[in-house]
């Protein structure tokens, strides 16, 4: 049954209302029904569209094992935006499958270009007018005026201001021109210039500019820069200015920045590592022929004349400069710059004055003027190192040649294809978009599932610039394949198979690398047998026109060896992967356009069904500039995560259960074998909450985790691990599972599939007794006590109790309470350090190793504070706070215990900080849920003293408020981030609530998802957390939900 929920205002601010009820009375009397502006209409595919920089990209559908532009956490760069990660200006598309247990991931599925376009002569052209799109301030502050900007570093010994990411081939774009107008101090504050590729924390070395306090124009090489360090073709790069206080002795630095200008060099060998060039500017360096008269050279102006003698003795001579030492390999070309002539003609030969050797024409007589490159190592069949001599002919007596310049130089890719000047985005639901914008126009492409494949994806491309659209991808593997009868790629891998299925008309084209591709070079009509880069050129006229892609999954067997038992499994589908990722690709392909329409359609009524939250206000605390419309985007964002998140069943890894993966666009993999995407931890918030949108998802999850609970083996002990009955293996996490179950049933209703889990529910409680740590490869401590286990575990046990009363299983209800007031009592022991050989830090700690004969403490992520033995002998770490606070879900603390652990947690609250003053390393949901359900149902105590300790009183209302401030703090800081992320951190100091937010660990992720909607479903008066309908007040709250579902 559904109902709403809306509590009244006569709760005072104060107050607090938790109320288990029965089916039968869901909504008290007390709880009015809406009025007709309390109903909001709810979120659709176009009203949820994102242009903004902090835009989500990845895409998939519920059931996929496709993701489209995925965030790979472990790849991407902290601090990195997911337009940042998958934006370019090739309009790249990136893939990722899972198969096999792993998730492949294929960066530049797709991408696309232009033909027959001129580069711009100015890649950026900036003034400072105003406040440029794209470009990026890292621990600076930017002041906009008078056509400049005055970049300031305050408290960080390094600060910078970058420009938008580039696709930057430095063999066009060659010359990087900026004004710095002033330094702060004056001759003191420095700044200098880096470039930073796309991904990387690590800007490249050395810098192009080192720190100066030097002011003026100042024009820099870029081709010669990235020649000089072997780089070549499209660099993917920011380049940053830096204002730095390093070895200044100030703490606060700036630089004023008038222009900033990266054009094309005037010269083919601009942007090119140049060995040895001649600009005329002296007749010296010449030998002569024994010609008499020889032929002579005057100069002028930069340019040299040679001139041969009306009464010379024959019709041609030359003259022979200084050697030049060339790498071949490396500096292979000579441009030429031929001014004018008088009559006559010109040539050129070049010589390695070896014995016995002769010269090398590499120009015949010629009448032409103009600029002339050759590639000397072609035309001569040299390689390595040479000292090269160059002869220059003229021919006709009594005539002149004219030559401006010549120069050795690398040659430079340039490229036979044009990437966008500057690209636009949006994001939805149902598709993502991109806008290149070129010279002669613009091509947009939109990337989208398939209507009649999960599994099929397609780019819809239309262009209206003058030339050809251009598509093109990676090809990783070998083995790759091309049916020019159906237009087909197919490129299989170890584990699954892809498919390319492109337009009728499409001239397709295969290079050795991307790089070959960009240049045009080498293009053959067949696959390659390695890997390497294919190109479709798509029919000139026709827009728009589609792409498919298809995946499937290859027969075999998983390399895991926790799976070693699995049979080989065989791809049922006729002609295997190879022929079903080729029928989904060319099936995407000939819907067209009808995949956006399905999942716009799909994705409205699934916003439909999501509860609405009446009141998206941050209370208690200050905004920090986050809007309510900024917080409803997000909560509708965070139930768009949930659906797209589930996997299907694998069949494969021997899984039969749908998924709901930690975070199925990070590509996170470190879970139970057979559903390695899927944490005992994270999934299981997500499955509390995915329950009210697609229930059967949340227990077929449920299921397949239960069913991976380890039946066999020897009943658990404190040191037989993951050997024992009841383990779940994979990485082991604290324990939600009973919760999870008793919100799942509560939710749904369904006794049955509640009795069908209960015995692995039970043993894996038990197991978890045993195991309160984090195990995972070789951490793995048998002694070792973590009170976010404990603490979870005792929280979780409530459940299992309930589950067993209601299951009649009175024994288990028996054991599961005595375990609480065991475990209970052993927090009290073991995370309360008493003075011993050294003092406590804090009166509370996160972590104690039991044996006493350790010599040493062993190794953990940073804590607070050094590790120390505690009154027992025990080495214990401090851990955080954050941590430490979730014992408040131990109701059974004594006082003195609740006191220290609200002591601890006092240290750091600062209700007007950032993460209310936790965000001091990594904080993440689980423990902030715990703790905030801890501050709602915690009684009050009075004050007392024992051993010497003195606590005071904490009242009903003071932990109440704490609880409004973490729920309200934490939801602005959580849209502020823009991401839905594993953990949190502040921006130091964290005083600052509109500064921006890290996050970090695994992104996105169900942490943050479950995390938001559960705080602003209690900012809205209802707590998911209990499973039972239970109705809380905090203050200043006044909405209500709607749509919510209690036992079906």
């Amino acid at each position: 049954m559904r109902r709403l929920i809306k509590l009244p205002a006569m709760l005072g601010a104060a107050a607090l209302l938790t109320t288990g009820l029965a089916p039968a009375a869901f909504v008290p009397a007390a709880f009015s029904a809406p009025s007709a502006a309390d109903t909001a209409q709810a979120m659709t595919t176009a009203t949820l569209a994102d242009s903004s920089a902090a835009q989500q990209r990845w895409l998939s559908v519920a059931e996929s094992r496709t993701v489209l532009n995925p965030y790979y956490f472990s790849d991407a760069a902290d601090g990195t935006s997911e337009l940042s990660y998958t934006g370019g200006n090739n309009l790249p598309l990136a893939t990722a499958f899972y198969a096999h247990d792993k998730a492949l991931h294929v960066k530049e599925t797709l991408t696309t270009y232009a033909s027959g376009e001129a580069p711009p002569q100015d890649l950026i052209n900036e003034g400072f007018d105003a406040q440029p799109s794209g470009w990026i301030l890292g621990n600076a502050a930017a002041n906009y005026a008078g056509g400049k900007v005055t970049v300031s570093n305050s408290g960080a010994q390094w600060g910078y201001l970058a420009t938008p990411e580039l696709a930057l081939n430095p063999a066009v774009h060659s010359k990087l021109r900026i004004k710095i107008d002033a330094t702060s101090p004056a001759t003191v504050g420095k700044w200098g210039i880096k470039i930073n590729p796309v991904g990387s924390g690590d800007d490249l070395s050395p810098a192009l500019q080192p720190d100066t306090t030097s002011t003026g124009e100042f024009t820099y090489d870029l081709g010669k820069y990235f020649a000089e360090q072997g780089k070549t073709g499209i660099q993917n790069v920011r380049i940053r200015i830096w204002a730095t206080t390093y070895e200044t002795g100030q703490s606060t630095v700036s630089y004023t920045l008038d222009s900033f200008r990266l054009y094309r060099g005037a010269t083919p060998e601009d942007g090119q590592l140049v060995v040895g060039a001649n600009e005329f500017d002296s007749s010296s360096g010449w030998t002569t022929s024994d010609q008499n008269p020889p032929l002579a050279l005057s100069t002028s102006g930069s340019k040299g004349t040679f001139s041969l003698p009306a009464n010379s003795p024959r019709d041609y001579d030359f003259l022979l400069s200084g050697g030049t030492s060339l790498n071949l390999d490396r500096t292979p070309m000579l441009t030429v710059k031929v001014d004018s002539r008088t009559g006559g003609q010109w040539a050129l030969k070049v010589s390695d004055q070896s014995s016995g050797a002769s010269d090398k024409t590499i120009q015949a007589d010629t009448e032409a003027t103009g600029t002339f490159s050759y590639n000397l190592k072609d035309l001569t069949g040299w390689t390595g190192t040479k000292t090269v001599y160059l002869k220059i002919f003229q021919v006709g007596k009594g005539t002149s040649t004219t030559f401006d310049r010549y120069a050795y130089h690398s040659g430079g890719t340039s490229a036979a294809v044009a990437t966008a000047t500057s690209v636009d985005y949006t994001w939805d639901p149902a598709a993502d978009y991109s806008t290149g914008h070129y010279g002669s126009g613009d091509i947009k492409v939109s990337d989208y599932f398939s209507a009649g494949h999960l599994d099929g994806t397609v780019r819809k491309i239309e262009t209206s610039v003058a030339g050809n659209a251009i598509v093109a991808g990676v090809i990783e593997r070998t083995g790759s394949s091309y049916d020019a009868t159906t237009n087909v790629i197919t490129i299989p891998g170890t584990w699954a198979t892809r498919a390319i299925a492109l337009p009728a008309g499409a001239t397709v084209q295969f290079y050795a690398s991307k790089q070959a591709f960009v240049a045009g070079s080498n293009p053959s009509a067949s696959a390659p047998t390695g890997t390497g880069f294919w190109a479709a050129t798509l029919p000139a006229g026709t827009s728009p026109t589609y792409v498919g892609i298809g995946w499937a999954v290859n027969t075999g067997k998983s390399d895991d060896h926790e799976l070693a038992d699995l049979p080989v499994w065989t791809n049922p589908y006729p002609g295997g992967a190879a022929a079903e990722a080729a029928k989904f690709a060319t099936d995407s392909r000939d819907e067209g356009s009808a995949g956006i329409d399905h999942w716009a359609a799909h994705w409205d009524d699934y916003m439909g069904r999501v509860p609405e939250v009446q009141d998206y206000s941050i209370q208690r605390v200050a905004t920090g500039g986050i809007t309510a419309a900024q917080m409803e985007a997000f909560y509708y964002r965070a139930f768009l995560n949930l659906e797209m998140n589930v996997l299907p069943a694998t069949p494969e890894t021997g899984n039969d259960y749908l998924q709901v993966g930690t975070g199925k666009p990070s590509l996170w993999m470190s879970g139970t074998p057979g559903t390695r995407n899927v944490a005992s931890w994270d999934s299981l918030l997500g499955m509390q909450q995915l329950a009210y949108t697609n229930p059967n998802a949340s227990w077929d999850s449920f299921i397949g985790m239960m069913n991976a609970v380890q039946m066999s083996g020897p009943a658990p002990t404190d040191a037989n691990g993951v050997a024992a009955k009841g383990a779940l293996k994979g990485e082991s996490l604290p324990s939600r599972k009973a919760q999870t179950a008793w919100i799942l049933y509560s939710v749904t209703g369904d006794l049955t599939k509640l009795e069908s889990v209960y015995d692995q529910l039970q043993a894996n409680l038990i197991w978890s007794s045993h195991n309160m740590r984090w195990i995972y490869g070789s951490n793995n401590y048998t002694d070792e006590r973590d009170s976010e286990f404990v603490a979870s575990l005792i929280y979780d046990l409530k459940f299992g109790a309930r589950i067993a009363e209601l299951l009649g299983h009175s024994g288990d209800v028996t054991t599961f309470n005595n375990l609480i007031s065991t475990l209970t009592d052993d927090y009290e022991d073991w995370f309360f350090p008493t003075p011993g050989g050294t003092a406590p830090t804090f009166q509370t700690v996160q972590k104690v190793f039991l044996d006493s004969s350790r010599t040493s403490s062993p190794w953990s992520d940073p804590t607070e504070g050094s590790d120390y033995r505690d009154h027992k002998n025990r080495w214990v770490k401090n851990g955080w706070s954050f941590y430490t606070t979730t014992a408040l879900v131990a109701h059974d603390l004594e006082p003195e215990f609740k006191a220290k652990v609200m002591n601890r947690f006092m240290k750091d609250y600062k209700a007007n900080s950032q993460l209310a003053g936790l965000g001091d390393f990594a904080v993440k949901a689980p423990d902030i849920q715990l703790i905030t359900y801890g501050l709602l149902d915690a009684a009050a105590w009075g004050s007392g003293s024992n051993a010497g300790y003195s606590w005071p009183a904490v009242t009903r209302a003071d932990l109440i408020d704490a609880a409004t401030v973490l729920v309200n703090a934490f939801n602005r800081d959580m849209v502020k981030s823009g991401f839905f992320a594993e953990v949190y951190e502040q921006t130091d100091p964290g005083t600052d609530v509109s500064a921006p937010i890290k996050s970090r660990g695994v992104r996105p992720s169900l942490f943050g998802v479950s995390h938001y909607i559960d705080n602003v479903w209690i900012a809205n008066g209802y707590r998911v957390d209990e499973g039972d309908p239970t109705f809380v007040r905090l203050s200043g709250a006044t909405g209500g939900l709607k749509g919510l579902t209690y036992m079906g």
